[in-house]
C-alpha cells in the first residue's frame, strides 16, 4: 500500500477518531481530504458528533435528551416557568419569538452549519427541513391531557373486612364486611400498543404506535395494571378519565382502576364518625383495603387471560398525590411481592408535630409586599376578637362565619384564626393548579388596601387609622373567601370546633372531620406559628391537641400527644429511611413552592445503587399535585411535562425488569418474588 492515510478507531483512544499515516510526500493534500471527508460527514450525519459527546459527558447527555424530548411534540411553549437557558431557548423557538436563525442546526442535523463547509462539499449536503415545519408535525402529534371520550369508565363496589388485623384498636367487634367503591376504565374501541416501544438514541420513550383501526390486541399481551389510592375527599370517576393516570394508561396500554379510601365518599365500614366508629380509620386499615383490592384485581386479571397466566404474573403500580402519594410509597414497602412501584407525588411521608416548614414556604413564595399585608391584617383579627364577643362576631361575620359559629371561648377564636392562615396557605399550595394563579388573586385582593405599617406614628387621627385598618380587614376577608370558594368549603367547614357533625357522606365538612382524626391519631401535621410567621402566635402545638381533644374524646379519657408522630414515623420508615434505600421503585415528585415538600423526599441517597430504582424530581416553580392534574391544549407547564417523562421512565423501566424476571421464572416454571428492583435515578 502507498502512504494514504486511513481514517480508523484508535483501540487507545477510547472510540476518538483518529488517523494512521505513514510518512509519504503526499502526507499534506492526504490530509486536507480526510478533513474535508470528515467535516462533510458531521453535516449529512455520518458521523454524528453528539453523540461522540455525549458519550464522554452523561450529564449534558440527559440534560441533551430532556431538551429534544420536549421539542419533539410534548410540549407547545405557551406557559413555560422553567427558567433554565436552554428552557427559554425551546420556548422561544416553538413560539416562533426566539432569536435563533433559521438555517442554525439542530442537535440532530450535526455540529456543523453549512456555511462553514467548502462550496465544492454543499452540493452533498440533503436539503433541509423548516424548523417551524418540524414543529407543526409534533404539535399534531402530541399526546395531551383532556378528558377522553374513548374511555368507558365502570362504577365497582368491592366487599373488604371491617378490621385488617390493625393491633392498635381499641377492640375489635365480630368478623364485619362493607363495600368499597372503586372505578375501571377501558377503552371503548381498544387500539393496542405494539410490545416494543420506539425509543429514542436516548432512551426515552416514544408515543406508542397504534395498529390498524379495529385490529385487536394481540391475545398473549399481559397489560400492566394501575391503580389510582383514593384519599382525603370523595373519589371522582374523572380521575382514570384524564390527568396522569389516564395519560400513563394509555402510554402503557394498561388496565386502569381507582380505589376510594374508606370512610370518605360513599365507603362507609361505619353508619358514621363517632369517636368509637373511627378506629378503623387509620393508615393500616387503608393500606389492608388496598392489598386486598390488587390482589383481587390480579387474580381477576389472570382468569380472564386466554394464556396460562398466574397472578404473580401482572405486574401493578400505585398511584397517588399528597396523602394517598405517602400511601403509595407506603404500599410498595409494605408489599413489595404485589406491588411493583408507585409513582408518589407531593407525598408527607414524614409525619410531623411541628410543621413550621408548612409557613416557611408558604412566607418564601407569597410576595414580600403581599405578606406583610395579610400580616398586618391577621393582626388586626387577633387585637379585634380579644375585645369582646360581639366584635369577635363582626369580625367573623366577615369572613363568612354567621351565627352559627360561636366565638365565645379563647379556642373558638383562635380557630377563626386558623382558619384565615389556612386559606392563605391554600393559595400557594394549590398556586399552578390547571386553572388560576392564586397567589396573583389572593394578593390582588390587597391592591387597593393601604400598606402595612409596623409603628404607630404620633398624634395621628385614630379614625383615619381605623380605616386604613378596616381597608386592611376587608382585603382579608375577600381573599379568605376567594379560597374558600375555590375549595368549595364554608367557613365553617374548615372551623375545626364546628366539625362536630358525625354523618359520612360526601360534603366537605365530613371529609374535614375525618381528616382531622387522622391527624390527631398519627400525622399530626400540625402547622404551628413561629416569629415573624404569617399565620397568628396563638395558633401553637397546644392548641391543636386541645383541637383533638374537643373533637374526639377518647373513651379511657387519654390525651392526644406527639407520641402518634413517633409511632407514625416508626413503622412507616418515614422519608429518611425510604430515602437512604430501605425502600425500592418508588418515583417522587414534588412542587418547589409546594408547602408539603419539607415532608417528602426531594433527594434520593448518593448510596442508593441503580438497581433499586428510587427516584425523585422537583418540579420548578410547581405547586402541590402539579403533575396529576388534567390540563388542556398548550397550557402544560414545561417542568409539569418534564416531570410526566421522568415518570413515564420510571414505570417503562420497572416494568422491563419485571418482563425479564419474569420470562425468566416462567422458562425456569419455578416461583420466584419480586424483590429485586430496576435501575435508580441515575437513568432517568
Amino acid at each position: 500500500m502507498g502512504g494514504g492515510c486511513l481514517p480508523r478507531f484508535s483501540s487507545s483512544n477510547s472510540g476518538r477518531r483518529s488517523c494512521a499515516c505513514r510518512p509519504s510526500r503526499f502526507r499534506l493534500p492526504l490530509l486536507v481530504i480526510c478533513a474535508c471527508i470528515l467535516l462533510a460527514s458531521l453535516a449529512t450525519k455520518q458521523v454524528n458528533a453528539t453523540s461522540w459527546f455525549y458519550r464522554f459527558f452523561p450529564v449534558q447527555r440527559e440534560e441533551h435528551a430532556r431538551l429534544e424530548a420536549l421539542k419533539q411534540g410534548r410540549h407547545t411553549g405557551k406557559e413555560e416557568i422553567d427558567e433554565t437557558e436552554g428552557g427559554r431557548e425551546i420556548r422561544e423557538f416553538e413560539e416562533g419569538t426566539g432569536s435563533r436563525d433559521a438555517s442554525a442546526p439542530s442537535a440532530e442535523e450535526g455540529i456543523l452549519p453549512a456555511e462553514f463547509l467548502p462550496p465544492f462539499l454543499r452540493r452533498f449536503l440533503p436539503p433541509r427541513t423548516s424548523q417551524a415545519a418540524q414543529v407543526n408535525v409534533s404539535r399534531e402529534n402530541e399526546r395531551r391531557s383532556t378528558v377522553r371520550e374513548d374511555i368507558e369508565v365502570k362504577e365497582g363496589w368491592f366487599e373488604q373486612p371491617l378490621d385488617h388485623g390493625n393491633p392498635l384498636v381499641f377492640n375489635r367487634p365480630q368478623h364485619a364486611a362493607w363495600r368499597q367503591k372503586f372505578y375501571s376504565a377501558k377503552r371503548k374501541r381498544p387500539s393496542c400498543q405494539k410490545r416494543e416501544q420506539a425509543r429514542n438514541e436516548h432512551g426515552s420513550l416514544e408515543n406508542a404506535e397504534r395498529s390498524e383501526q379495529g385490529q385487536a390486541c394481540p391475545d398473549d399481551a399481559i397489560r400492566p395494571v394501575f391503580v389510582y389510592i383514593g384519599g382525603e375527599g370523595p373519589l371522582s370517576s374523572m380521575e382514570v378519565k384524564q390527568g396522569l393516570l389516564a395519560e400513563m394508561g394509555e402510554a402503557f396500554g394498561a388496565s386502569v382502576y381507582a380505589l376510594e379510601h374508606r370512610y370518605y365518599g360513599d365507603s362507609h365500614p361505619r353508619p358514621d364518625s363517632s369517636v368509637p366508629n373511627l378506629q378503623w380509620l387509620t393508615s393500616h386499615q387503608a393500606l389492608g383495603d388496598l392489598a386486598a383490592f390488587v390482589a383481587h384485581v390480579k387474580r381477576e386479571q389472570a382468569e380472564q387471560h386466554p394464556q396460562n397466566v398466574s397472578p404473580e404474573d401482572i405486574p401493578v403500580i400505585v398511584f397517588g398525590c399528597s396523602y394517598p402519594g405517602s400511601l403509595a410509597a407506603y404500599a410498595r414497602s409494605k408489599y413489595p411481592a404485589s406491588i411493583l412501584g408507585a409513582i408518589s407525588s407531593s407525598s408527607p411521608v414524614e409525619a410531623s408535630a411541628l410543621f413550621q416548614a408548612f409557613d416557611q414556604t408558604v412566607q418564601r413564595v407569597l410576595p414580600s409586599a403581599c405578606t406583610s399585608q395579610i400580616k398586618a391584617a391577621t393582626a388586626i383579627v387577633e387585637r379585634r376578637i380579644f375585645t369582646s364577643e360581639e366584635e369577635a362576631v363582626k369580625v367573623a361575620a366577615k369572613f363568612g362565619c354567621g351565627a352559627e359559629v360561636s366565638m365565645k371561648t379563647h379556642d373558638q377564636r383562635v380557630a377563626l384564626l386558623y382558619v384565615i392562615a389556612d386559606a392563605v396557605a391554600q393559595s400557594v399550595q394549590y398556586n399552578r393548579n390547571p386553572k388560576r394563579p392564586w397567589i396573583d388573586e389572593v394578593c390582588n385582593c390587597f391592591a387597593e388596601a393601604p400598606p402595612a405599617r409596623t409603628e404607630k406614628v404620633g398624634n395621628e387621627d385614630t379614625k383615619a387609622r381605623r380605616s386604613e385598618e378596616d381597608e386592611l380587614l376587608d382585603a382579608l376577608a375577600k381573599a379568605v373567601q376567594l379560597m374558600l370558594a375555590e375549595l368549595k368549603m364554608t367557613c365553617k367547614d374548615s372551623n375545626m370546633l364546628q366539625l362536630a357533625d358525625t354523618r359520612l357522606g360526601p360534603q366537605a365538612s365530613a371529609s374535614a372531620r375525618l381528616w382531622v382524626w387522622q391527624s390527631c391519631a398519627e400525622y399530626g401535621y400540625w402547622q404551628v406559628a413561629y416569629k415573624g410567621s404569617v399565620r397568628s402566635r396563638l395558633i401553637d402545638l397546644n392548641w391543636h391537641l386541645r383541637m383533638c381533644d374537643a373533637l374526639f374524646p377518647l373513651p379511657s379519657g387519654s390525651k392526644f400527644s406527639t407520641d402518634v408522630v413517633d409511632e407514625t414515623n416508626v413503622w412507616s420508615g418515614d422519608k429518611h429511611v425510604v430515602g437512604v434505600g430501605a425502600a425500592t421503585n418508588i418515583h417522587f415528585t414534588n412542587g418547589e413552592n409546594d408547602p408539603w415538600a419539607p415532608l417528602s423526599v426531594t433527594e434520593i441517597s448518593p448510596f442508593v445503587t441503580e438497581r433499586q430504582g428510587l427516584s425523585s424530581f422537583t418540579i420548578k416553580n410547581g405547586s402541590h399535585c402539579n403533575d396529576f392534574y388534567a390540563y388542556e391544549d398548550g397550557t402544560e407547564p414545561l417542568p409539569v411535562t418534564e416531570a410526566k417523562a421522568r415518570i413515564q421512565r420510571a414505570i417503562r423501566l420497572w416494568l422491563e425488569d419485571f418482563q425479564a424476571r419474569h420470562a425468566q421464572r416462567r422458562a425456569r416454571n419455578t416461583p420466584e418474588t419480586n424483590k429485586g428492583i430496576s435501575r435508580g435515578e441515575n437513568e432517568l
